[in-house]
């Protein structure tokens, strides 16, 4: 993948897919196979794999919903890189240990082999745990990405959403006649922290792409609170806070804020299936002892 990449140009995994089937002239009976669920093919689903693990080691960076580009650290990779590399390889980064919960949290040079001995010595049920957690990983990733694509108007609704979902703003319509943009495209307005409106609640939110949050950001979200009586706030971003701006949050007697970053955010959509959806559902079967206990 790194050897496709290292054009340095902008690619799509279709393309990508495209270039493995030329590359080891893959019969198109193999390329064309399904999953067992049907959902997509073998190919496009390694393909895809190998773009996050990649991308998990900063070795290749997304620059849309499907397609990216290869970074300096991986056109260096891709003249060192063994031809028959796979993913215990990527465990020397640091970033892909952090992906990766398989990997060893060693740097030594014997960390793929300690690797391999962990993965044949761990349960089934423990490897199957350990996968999840990297799927979800990844796909945070991507839902933070496409989240901090939207315009103003979708992230607006968006926020209708995750606020609704976490059980404030007396409903969407209500909201959506509270809530406005100021100039920096985000979402400003005060929401009904319960049905019958007996508090309110003061809420921003901030389309930002990498610009963490400051701290003077948070000590202007706690005047315009004490400006409109507020007791409590709760300011949202697509991006992080600095730990000064967290501090200014929590030094404040006056009012009580929740601080809510990108990670929070996509966490939020993911636990009340916003703008995500179930891709396949495994079930693992044990032997029922009760049952044959009853039969005795």
């Amino acid at each position: 993948m790194l050897e496709f990449a290292s054009d340095g140009k902008e690619h799509s995994s279709k393309e990508a897919a495209d270039y493995v089937v030329r590359r080891f002239g893959i019969p198109e009976r193999d390329a064309s196979a399904r999953l067992s669920s049907g959902r997509t093919t073998y190919l496009k689903e390694r393909v895809s794999w190998a773009i996050s693990y990649l991308v998990a080691a900063g070795l290749l960076e997304r620059t849309g919903r499907a397609t990216f580009r290869i970074t300096r650290e991986g056109l260096s990779e891709a003249k060192l890189m063994p031809s028959d590399a796979g993913w215990r390889y990527l465990c020397k980064y640091e970033s892909f240990r952090r992906f990766n919960p398989r990997c060893p949290q060693s740097t030594r040079s014997s960390g793929a082999e300690e690797a391999s001995q962990e993965e044949q010595s761990a349960a089934p049920e423990e490897v199957i745990e350990q996968l999840i957690e990297m799927r979800n990983r990844e796909l945070s990733d991507r839902l933070l990405q496409r989240v901090k694509e939207l315009s103003p108007d979708a992230f607006e609704r968006l926020i209708i959403k995750v606020i609704s979902a976490l059980g404030y703003g007396g409903g969407e319509d209500e909201m959506a006649r509270q809530l406005g943009r100021p100039g920096d495209q985000g979402v400003d307005g005060e929401i009904l922290e319960d049905p019958l409106g007996f508090d309110r609640v003061y809420l921003q939110a901030k389309r930002y792409g990498d610009e963490p949050v400051r701290a003077s950001q948070v000590r202007e979200f706690l005047g315009a609170l004490s400006q409109k009586n507020a007791h409590k706030g709760v300011l949202i971003t697509t991006s992080s806070f600095t730990e000064d701006a967290r501090r200014a949050a929590e030094e404040d007697r006056q009012h009580k804020v929740v601080l809510l970053d990108g990670e929070d955010l996509v966490k939020i959509m993911t636990e009340h299936n916003i703008g995500v959806r179930a891709k396949s559902v495994y079930e693992i079967k044990d032997l029922d002892e009760d049952f044959f206990q009853d039969l005795e």
